[in-house]
């Protein structure tokens, strides 16, 4: 059966076909993926189980009735995290059960397991201890209990269940782990499922499942956690404070404990130079005397005319122009309140690129990491930033350093550094002219240079601004287009006068690099912080000696050293001297002194100023410094021998074990060397001769950490058992980006990764991730784990598939795992396009064939799944999901089809041939792909439930459906502007509106999308909901009607609070509660949409007989002692 046949009911669009297959169009507002909600068709629908009514009737009859008591064995006051340990677990009992019970505070000497049956017993290691009854097995288990370690238990012997942790985060991991065994509570991301069931019921399972699943529980990682990546939409790029606190709570649910952000700093590999692209909020470099007592910096060390932001529809990136959220098609505007998304800076243009937005930027990103990180330490998840080596040192020393090339020719591209141009392929721009602000400027269109060989041979950092007593340093070239000539480096009286070096042969200068000690400078003539003997090093010409010897010989490439030709090579190292002895040159002139490394007190002025800032602004309890990818390469040159960044003692390699050493001294200067932990980064271990290399360098208080290599394509690095001074940290690619445009599911890989780790030595697990609810299977296989060992990838898809989707049995357990198992990587076998990537090229026929049928067996348990509204609403998610990576690879099949016609259609001169062929084959073929946006846009609607899915939606539209690009197949042909007045021509006449842009209009299923689905708070909070109204669009001003309802938990009147209309466009609605409200108590909510028609629309699923409950955490005073 193909799906094809499942949507025979469906009606087609115009244009479409007998032949019509995923994603090509339908013109029902109800896609496939709407009819899964639907159980997929009525002879699919699955029977509705008999006990369903029979526990939503007991629940709403029992609904706040306090039944029986946790009693909390703790030392006065308890920590926080042990009364929001015994919080936790009422909340979950009562959303099981109905059933709210009442919390009891005892002292730790009255701790005794006699409770009646039912009741749940909490109480650390420490508090066991100094329990004065009599001698019991089970507190002497509790007693033994250490750290983060928990128990659960329950004995035919004792009526209480009872948790118990070696402290007060372990208690809370107990109580977690308490809820998942003894009532079947689903932890996710993005939330929680909760089983309903009678109180009976409830008694007997949970004491069957402690029996035999309960016991002690160890983490074996130390550090565990998630390493969601910032610079994409998809990522933490999108995320509201209450993204944050939101995903730090579920975290915590899952036992990880650190939150990591990566931070792309001003520096841009590709152009070798700061101040290009943009530089992102999360870290600010500069020195402390910029950073006030409350941690609000005065400056901005990036260049003024590019923004500071995280990724926004607002910025231009990647080729992609910047498109507002109010332009999306299909509905996909209804997500938005604002065009820019990034909302933080509403608009970023050049008008407002300047310092003082710069700082303000900064500073809005300290004072949201100001009110998320505290909730998130608080229960017991960690936070750190970090960003990329080498950093440039404050421009309060009048300064940007910028790397000069070390290219001889093209095949040296890669032995570099690893800091400058050309990293990624031999051909890049060479820039001209005089620097500003720190950046070089372009070359004239007009001026005549062959790019690949205008390269010198010298390693070092220059001024990049004109300090006293410096001097210009210029590149000159003797070669064109047509004919690669010879490199020169010349010392300058003044800015683009002659060198006077100049030998032969027609040089003329082409660019300027920046400013150069003179060669007589002295000691008590350079500013503080700079060591004339440690920091400089001369700049020296060689000139050309010999035609005999191999100038390449090291590469095995001849290149003979002419004389007559004003061969002139440059040095500033005693490597480089050495190479150019060898190779035939004689030195000739002392021309300049260069930065053989950064001042080390400039480095470590610049981090102190990191810190300081972080430190004072919000609370931090990991810096990271990532080396970059160029690294990630395990042999790049074959034969042609081994790039300088991957050889211990290069330049490469030191320059970042100088920012490791510089921020290490800034924490030790600050006092933080008990506070602050520290952590290499980057995409590999570290030098590929030596990757362990940096264990035996750094200080104690570092930890070593690395992406898998090659997106996690390979194993771990076996060197990790190399690591023996420092902990170590293996980070698995839970994602990759190449491939973010569809969901991606890699829970075996993860699993034999974090394996390979433990065996290797390692005590940290942090993954990598963009996205949270797209991959929260594989996420929640790394968090189990991160405990478990010898997890099976067939018993994490059993367990995950029976909390999402409510299964029955183990049989439909099974099947659901071996479906999912199938599904495993399936979009490596389609052709991506982009970073992000998205399905933009026609991949092989059998492959999407293949990856439809997989789709499709899974698709066709949907019979299986509960017909409970939460179940029903996560099989909504990841049916879509799935259905869009199919109709993803169909509709980029019509487009390159189309792509095909087009070429035929632009040979032929204005006739009735091309009039034909624009007719009777484009337009139906600009018809599909025009459906097929609207599908696809639709299927992705049907899937969001977080930021994650909008930032897909949000490429989607700047990279597939509106980008005027020639080589991105599906988007040069689909939407833009140019295409259709290119096929209007064609035609002769104005395209139908079948082949246009689809209309805004949504034509999914109507529900509520609610993007801050908060659980827990604090107390004294204002917490934000915010959500999104899928819906035709409502006419104004007869706007959609919002209002939430909130109540103590389990009690009392429903309290209505109206919410507003947030924004300019779209759908969005806001409200700010009161957490104090209910004087501290826990309590419950739903949200009420009533749509003009007379409609309303809910949630949670299944609201209001279901509701969202929230725990809050902390408050006026404990609970008093009984």
């Amino acid at each position: 059966m193909t799906i094809l046949r499942l949507l025979a009911r469906q009606t087609r669009l115009p244009g479409a076909t007998d032949n019509t297959r995923f994603g090509e169009g339908r013109a029902s507002p109800r896609s496939f993926l709407t009819h899964h909600v639907a159980n997929i068709s009525t002879a699919m629908k699955p029977p509705t189980p008999k006990v369903a009514s029979v526990v939503l009737t007991f629940t709403q009859a029992h609904r706040g009735r306090h039944k029986e008591m946790i009693t909390l064995f703790a030392a006065t006051p308890p920590h926080p995290q042990e009364l929001l340990a015994a919080r936790e677990i009422r909340r979950y009992i009562f959303c099981s059960t109905g059933v709210l019970s009442n919390i009891s505070l005892r002292g730790c000497g009255d701790a005794i397991l006699d409770e009646a049956r039912g009741n749940v017993v909490l109480l650390t290691a420490a508090c066991a201890r100094k329990a004065r009854g009599p001698e019991d097995a089970t507190l002497r288990a509790v007693s033994n209990l250490e750290g983060e370690a928990l128990l659960v238990h329950h004995s035919v012997e004792r009526n209480p269940f009872v948790v118990g942790g070696g402290s007060a985060l372990g208690l809370l991991y107990g109580a977690y782990h308490f809820a998942e065994i003894a009532l079947g509570v689903h932890f996710g991301i993005g939330g929680d499922i909760c089983v309903q069931r009678i109180w009976a019921g409830y008694l007997a399972d949970a004491s069957r499942a402690l029996r035999e699943r309960g016991g002690v529980r160890a983490p074996r990682f130390a550090t565990r956690g998630l390493n969601p990546f910032h610079d994409f939409f998809e990522g933490p790029d999108l995320w509201e404070k209450g993204n944050y606190k939101i995903y730090g709570a579920q975290m915590a649910k899952l036992r990880l404990n650190v939150l990591v952000l990566h931070n792309y700093n001003d520096y841009q590999e590709e152009g070798a130079v700061y101040g290009a692209g943009y530089a992102e909020p999360t870290v600010w470099l500069g020195p402390p005397s910029d950073v006030d007592g409350l941690g609000h910096v005065h400056s901005s060390y990036a260049n003024g005319t590019m923004p500071i932001s995280w990724a926004s529809t607002c910025i231009s990136k990647d080729g992609a122009p910047p498109v507002p959220t109010g332009s999306f098609v299909s509905g996909a505007a209804l997500l938005f309140g604002t065009p820019c998304v990034q909302e933080r800076w509403q608009p970023l243009s050049a008008a407002v690129d300047t310092v003082e937005a710069h700082v303000a930027a900064f500073n809005d990103a300290s004072s949201l990491f100001g009110e998320v990180f505290p909730p998130l330490r608080a229960r017991g998840v960690k936070s750190a930033i970090g960003s990329e080596v080498p950093s440039a040192p404050p421009k309060v020393f009048n300064t940007t350093l910028v790397y000069l090339n070390a290219f001889r020719a093209p095949s040296d591209s890669l032995l570099t550094s690893g800091y400058y141009a050309c990293e990624y392929s031999t051909k890049c721009d060479w820039m001209c002219g005089t620097i500003a602000q720190g950046r070089r400027l372009a070359c004239a269109p007009e001026f005549d240079y062959q790019e690949p060989y205008l390269h010198h041979n010298v390693q070092g950092w220059v001024l990049a601004n004109q300090a006293a007593g410096t001097l210009p340093l210029a590149t000159y070239y003797n070669g064109s287009k047509a004919s690669p000539g010879n490199t020169l480096l010349c010392v300058e009286e003044e800015e683009g006068s002659r060198c006077n070096y100049m030998p032969c042969c027609n040089y003329v200068r082409v660019r300027a690099e920046g400013y150069v000690y003179p060669p007589s400078v002295r000691q008590d003539a350079l500013p503080e912080g700079i060591n004339l003997g440690t920091d400089l090093y001369p700049l020296r010409l060689w000139r050309c000696n010999a035609t005999s010897l191999d100038h390449g010989r090291a590469r095995g490439d001849p290149q003979p050293c002419d004389p007559a030709s004003g061969d002139m090579m440059a040095t500033s190292s005693p490597l480089l001297e050495q190479d150019a002895a060898a190779m035939g040159y004689v030195p000739c002139a002392h021309i300049g002194q260069v930065f053989r490394h950064r001042p080390r007190a400039w480095l470590q002025s610049t981090y102190e100023g990191a810190l300081s800032r972080a430190t004072r602004a919000f609370q931090l309890d990991y810096f990271w410094l990532w080396t970059q990818e160029v690294w990630n390469a395990r042999d790049p040159f074959g034969s042609h021998g081994n790039a300088s960044w991957a050889a211990v003692g290069s330049d490469a390699v030191q320059t970042a074990v100088d920012d490791f050493l510089a921020l290490d001294g800034a924490r030790h200067a600050l006092g933080l060397s008990d506070s602050l932990g520290l952590v290499t980064g980057g995409w590999t271990l570290g030098p590929r001769q030596q990757r362990a290399y940096f264990d035996s360098v750094l200080p104690q208080g570092w930890a070593l950490a690395s992406l898998d290599e090659l997106l996690g394509t390979v194993d771990v690095e076996p060197e990790y058992a190399n690591v023996t001074r420092h902990p170590s940290i293996v980070m698995p690619w839970l994602e990759d980006d190449p491939h973010l445009g569809v969901s991606q599911l890699w829970v075996s890989r993860t699993l034999a990764h974090l394996e390979q780790g433990a065996v290797l030595g390692a005590t940290g697990a942090v993954p990598i991730t963009w996205r949270m609810e797209a991959i929260a299977p594989t996420l929640y296989a790394a968090s189990r784990a991160s405990w478990e060992a010898n997890l099976t990838a067939r018993q994490v898809w059993q367990d995950w598939s029976t909390g999402e989707f409510g299964l029955t049995s183990k049989a439909h357990a099974d099947a659901f795992a071996t479906a999912w198992l199938d599904l495993e990587g399936i979009e490596g076998t389609l052709t991506f396009a982009g970073c992000p990537g998205t399905v933009q090229f026609c991949s092989d026929g059998a492959a999407i064939d293949d990856v439809e049928r997989r789709v499709l067996s899974l698709l066709l348990l949907a019979p299986l799944v509960s017909p409970s509204p939460e179940h029903a609403d996560r099989w909504r998610k990841w049916s879509s999901l799935l259905t869009y990576t199919v109709a993803a690879a169909r509709a980029a099949c019509v487009a390159d089809e189309y792509k095909g016609f087009a070429a035929q259609a632009r040979a032929l001169p204005p006739s009735d041939e091309r009039r034909a062929l624009a007719n009777d084959t484009l337009l139906p073929l600009k018809q599909r792909m025009v459906a097929a946006a609207t599908n696809l846009t639709t299927l992705l609607l049907e899937a969001t439930d977080g930021p994650g899915e909008m930032g897909m939606l949000a490429t989607l539209h700047l990279s597939v459906l509106f980008l005027e690009a020639s080589d991105s197949g599906f988007g040069e042909n689909l939407l833009n502007q140019s295409a259709a007045n290119e096929l209007e021509i064609w035609l002769g006449g104005a395209l139908p509106p079948s082949a246009r842009l689809p209309a805004p209009g949504f034509r999914g299923t109507e529900r509520i999308v609610c993007l801050e689905p908060r659980s827990t708070a604090d107390f004294a909070e204002m917490m934000q909901l915010s959500v999104s109204i899928l819906s035709v669009p409502q006419p104004v001003p007869l706007r959609v009607s919002v209002t939430a309802f909130h109540r103590p938990l389990g009690q009392g009147k429903w309290i209505p609070v109206p919410m507003s209309v947030h924004g300019t466009q779209g759908q969005v609605y806001r409200v700010s509660l009161p957490v104090d409200a209910h004087g501290g108590e826990d309590f419950e909510y739903y949200i009420r949409a009533d749509l003009v028609e007379g409609t309303s629309l809910y949630w949670p699923p299944g609201a209001p007989e279901r509701t969202q409950t929230v725990v809050v955490m902390g408050g006026p005073e404990a609970p008093k002692m009984s």
